[in-house]
């Protein structure tokens, strides 16, 4: 896949989940774009494609503001606590983050989980969160979108159970 003439990292492609015939693409899109309208193209089958455009209205540049992430429900590359999960109460995660990058404009959270068979599950979507807003605490609500998760049609937060009983990591 290709913005502009740059080529894009594709982190997903495929049906996306609850909805019939939709096929959605993740893509992370590349630093230093030009503004304007930039053709997003992919190739299927040695056939380019190019369907859309992207509007870059303002320049990405890096970040270098040292923006952060926390929570306090466990630490980086541990154990997903119960409370958290289908075998406990399936409480959405209390999170925190400074040092935004100037001009954030708003926040998103895209929370997966790796099941073990190859797949990634998306289990907490949340998207247009009020750039004022610096955490959200444990089992928020009205506070920014819900989108799609991986578990069902609904736009709600789909609590990790892919491994059954026992260790979520």
């Amino acid at each position: 896949m290709t913005i502009g003439v740059t080529t894009a990292t594709v982190q997903y492609a495929g049906l996306t989940p609850g909805l019939v015939g939709v096929y959605q693409f993740n893509v992370v899109v590349p630093m230093n774009q030009p503004n304007g309208e930039l053709a997003v193209q992919f190739t299927l089958n040695g056939i380019v494609n190019t369907l859309q455009t992207l509007s870059i209205p303002v320049r990405a540049t890096a970040v270098t503001t040292g923006f952060t992430v926390v929570s306090s429900a466990g630490q980086n590359g541990g154990q997903l606590p119960v409370a958290y999960t289908c075998d406990g109460t399936g409480s959405t995660l209390p999170l925190a983050w400074s040092n935004a990058p100037a001009g954030t404009k708003e926040f998103a959270v895209m929370m997966t989980t790796l099941p073990g068979d190859g797949s990634t599950k998306w289990n907490w979507v949340l998207y247009r969160i009020p750039v004022n807003t610096t955490s959200l605490v444990k089992d928020s609500f009205l506070i920014g979108t819900l989108g799609l998760g991986s578990d069902g049609p609904g736009a709600v937060y789909n609590r990790p159970c892919s491994q059954g009983p026992g260790a979520k990591l």
